[in-house]
């Protein structure tokens, strides 16, 4: 029985350390602070398409 208590232990700390930061990072785009951000990477990834060759 102490095994299982461990386990739920374990498995919320884990649960915790590998969803705290997504959660800081989407809180911060729900609330509109990188809205900046957002819009300067869009730029960017548009302008880094590559130009077909015309055959």
């Amino acid at each position: 029985m102490a095994w299982m208590v461990l386990l739920v232990v374990a498995l919320m700390s884990l649960n915790h350390w590998l969803m705290e930061p997504l959660l800081q990072l989407g809180t911060g785009l729900f609330e509109g602070q990188a809205v900046g951000w957002l819009l300067l990477l869009l730029l960017l990834w548009i302008t880094a398409g590559a130009v077909a060759p015309k055959r």
